[in-house]
């Protein structure tokens, strides 16, 4: 099984985001029928951010990505979604504050075939969904929320093609 492992990089990207928008998209690599997507990063945001995973570069509202939201609701919810501002497919509240506006945070993400996984550094996963489809994913985005305010560090590489 080949895997396209972000964090095997040479170098990180800092990333702001203000509002709810995605605009910069990042490759990807790898084989996409088989591979196992494994992303870290860190964010520095009072609530609400955003990560976006797409089949394809700038997706319409409806299209079917997974949208990941970090420290919703005043920072006490989080969740995965199938489309931009869709429906929650899985939740979870959480009492402490789950990203911060003074701490970087640091997260991962794993995707295997249909099956995400999130959680904090060195911790096991907080959210887990099960999809029943298999989205091939391609790029990935970030963003916040209407007023609010993220730093990122995000894993960047070379595309094969530069």
């Amino acid at each position: 099984m080949s895997s396209a492992d972000l964090n095997d990089t040479h170098h990180n990207i800092l990333k702001r985001t203000e509002g709810y928008n995605y605009h910069t998209f990042f490759p990807i690599v790898g084989k996409q029928d088989e591979k196992t997507i494994k992303l870290k990063f860190k964010v520095l945001a009072e609530s609400d951010a955003h990560l976006l995973l797409s089949p394809c570069k700038h997706p319409d509202i409806g299209s079917p990505v997974y949208e990941i939201v970090l420290g919703a609701r005043n920072n006490t919810y989080s969740t995965i979604r199938q489309c931009q501002q869709g429906d929650d497919e899985a939740t979870t509240d959480s009492e402490e504050s789950l990203v911060s506006p003074d701490d970087w945070r640091k997260f991962w993400i794993k995707i295997k075939k249909n099956k995400i996984k999130i959680g904090r550094n060195g911790k096991k996963a907080f959210l887990k969904w099960k999809d029943s489809k298999c989205m091939p994913i391609n790029y990935f985005s970030v963003s916040s929320y209407n007023g609010a305010v993220a730093l990122w560090i995000l894993p960047c590489f070379k595309n094969k093609d530069s």
